[in-house]
């Protein structure tokens, strides 16, 4: 935590998280030194690439090792806890040494005919949750299908590409509201006042007729400049606020559009991804198959079903078939 700037000496305090403090001069905080960096766990690490990566090593094996320390383009900056840098060293190695990835009973037991039997949906549960952490794993790694979003990112820049071309040429004439009504009123008063300019002008009138004409048009030329005004005040906030939403979606489409570009790229550099997550997916589906059958015949075996009762077969002859008639015709058996 920054705990105060010193801008005499071009310096900041720094408090640790143990209550430690330092102050770091100018030589340490330049550009070149500082950078924002960011902690995330190896697993979802997996398949992201930086220039600078720094690794904690606290166990996990040669699996995790390797995952960790092929993320960064440039450096890659190892830190433990040891006593001396000898100790570091032998650690280190140990741990880089050791394997860590799952391993089934049935590839590292022995066999021991006293021992007991493990049951097969134990086995089955165990190789479902690893399978289903790796699954989770590569589906993390894996980035997001945004075609969609694309898809629907164009639409709204179409749309408000549309709103804002039909509200410049329409100059407010199509739009609803008090816009539409402004646009509505100076239509109006342009329209009386190219009338009565005609009427003025007609000497085929009466003078009397025309002066009064020419009086209305004078009267209509401020009428006009009203609603221009009142129309110029409503276009253009709402010009303003057309233009706003052109350029977010516009906006929008350059973000999302750059993120397919980013799962394109990484697409063409793990073309097995999906393959991968695919055939994960059968074997858990396999694996749930196995567990189920399992559950299933050890219910069976622990709560059998009652066998079933026995089928009584049915006969009659000529004699119960005039029997069934005669019941038939009396009401009876309905």
């Amino acid at each position: 935590m920054v705990t105060s700037v010193d801008l005499e000496e071009v310096r900041i305090a720094i408090e640790m998280e143990d209550g430690r403090r330092y102050w770091f001069e100018q030589e340490e905080i330049g550009q070149s030194q500082l950078a924002h960096g960011y902690a995330t766990t190896v697993h979802r690490s997996q398949g992201a690439t930086h220039d600078i990566a720094h690794v904690y090593e606290d166990g996990g094996g040669r699996e995790l090792a390797y995952v960790a320390m092929s993320r960064a383009r440039e450096q890659t900056r190892v830190y433990l806890a040891a006593d001396d840098l000898d100790q570091a060293r032998e650690d280190l190695c140990r741990n880089w040494e050791t394997e860590r990835r799952w391993k089934w009973a049935i590839d590292t037991g022995s066999v021991d005919p006293d021992a007991p039997r493990v049951p097969l949906a134990e086995i089955a549960s165990l190789r479902q949750q690893a399978l289903r952490a790796e699954r989770d794993a590569l589906a993390a790694a894996i980035p997001k299908t945004l075609t969609s979003q694309l898809r629907q990112a164009e639409s709204d820049l179409r749309s408000a590409k549309r709103n804002l071309d039909s509200l410049q040429k329409e100059h407010g004439r199509q739009s609803g509201g008090e816009l539409g009504r402004a646009a509505g009123e100076l239509i109006s008063a342009r329209q009386h006042a190219f009338q009565n300019t005609l009427e003025a002008k007609n000497k085929d009138r009466p003078r009397g007729i025309r002066r009064i004409a020419r009086r209305a048009a004078d009267a209509d030329i401020d009428r006009v400049q009203v609603a221009e005004d009142r129309l110029e005040k409503l276009f253009h906030p709402e010009e303003q606020k057309l233009t706003e939403a052109l350029d977010r979606a516009t906006q929008k489409v350059g973000d999302i559009s750059h993120e397919v570009s980013k799962q394109e790229r990484w697409m063409d550099d793990h073309p097995t991804a999906p393959a991968q997550l695919a055939g994960l997916a059968a074997k858990l589906r396999e694996v749930k198959h196995e567990t189920d059958h399992e559950r299933w015949t050890v219910e069976g075996e622990l709560n059998p079903r009652p066998a079933p009762a026995p089928v009584v077969p049915f006969s009659w002859d000529r004699d119960d078939s005039r029997s069934m008639a005669n019941d038939r015709d009396y009401g009876f058996g309905r």
